[in-house]
C-alpha cells in the first residue's frame, strides 16, 4: 500500500479544514490527543497533531498553551509505546507494516541518520516534517537509551508544540493559504531559529 508522504498543499490544505471543523468540538482535546499517541507510535497514515493544536489554538486561542501540553504529554506517551513495539516486536509485525505502507525506505534512511550524527539525529527529528512514528520505531530497533530519547522528544516537541501554540494565537486574521505555507515550513523556521539561539548564545559568551 502506497501511502503518499509529501506534504503537498491540497493534502495539507484538506487536513487544516478537517483541523478547523473539528477545533470547536466536545472531544477536540481528546481528538487531540488520539491524535497525538497514534502519529507517535503505530497509525500508519501520517496525520500530524501539529494542524489540530493550531486550529485549536486558532480558534480558542486562551486554551492554546493547554492544548500544547496535551500534545507533549500524548507524544510521549506515543514514543515510549512506539519504541517498546520497536523494541520488542519488529520481527513479529512491525518490518512488515513498515514495508506495506511503503515506510521503509524513510525507515532505512533515518536509522543511518542517527548512526552517523546520533543524539543530533533525535533533535532535529523533533522539528522534521516526518511522521515521528518513524523516529520512535527506529530507536527502539536500535536500542537507543530510552531515558535519553524521552528527554531529546520531550525538548524537541515541547519546544516545536509550544512555540506553534504561542505563534497560533496571533493567526486568527491570516487567510488559510498563507497559514498553510507557515506549516509548510516550520521546519526550517524552527532551525532557523535555532542556528540563530546557538548563534546569539555563542556570541554573548565569547
Amino acid at each position: 500500500m502506497n501511502i503518499n508522504l509529501t506534504l503537498n498543499n491540497n493534502f495539507l490544505t484538506k487536513l487544516f479544514e478537517k483541523a478547523s471543523k473539528l477545533a470547536n468540538h466536545k472531544h477536540a482535546v481528546t481528538i487531540l490527543a488520539i491524535i497525538s499517541v497514534a502519529e507517535s507510535s503505530f497509525f500508519p497514515i501520517p496525520i500530524p497533531p501539529d494542524f489540530f493544536l493550531i486550529a485549536m489554538s486558532i480558534a480558542n486561542p486562551n486554551k492554546a498553551i493547554k492544548y500544547a501540553f496535551v500534545c507533549i504529554i500524548c507524544t510521549l506517551l506515543g514514543s515510549i509505546l512506539g519504541y517498546s513495539l520497536g523494541f520488542l516486536a519488529y520481527d513479529l509485525f512491525v518490518k512488515k507494516m513498515l514495508i506495506y505502507f511503503n515506510y521503509m525506505d524513510l525507515f532505512l534512511k533515518y536509522q543511518n541518520y542517527y548512526q552517523e550524527y546520533n543524539i543530533l539525529a533525535l533533535l532535529i527529528g523533533g522539528f522534521a516534517p516526518i511522521p515521528y512514528k518513524i523516529i520512535t520505531l527506529a530507536t527502539g530497533v536500535l536500542q537507543t537509551n530510552i531515558f535519553l530519547f524521552l528527554a531529546i522528544t520531550l525538548i524537541s516537541k515541547g519546544i516545536k508544540f509550544t512555540l506553534l501554540a504561542l505563534v497560533s494565537r496571533y493567526l486568527k486574521n491570516l487567510n488559510k493559504p498563507i497559514i498553510i505555507k507557515l506549516i509548510k515550513y516550520s521546519f526550517w523556521i524552527f532551525i532557523i531559529i535555532l542556528i540563530s539561539v546557538i548563534i546569539g548564545f555563542v556570541i554573548y559568551y565569547i
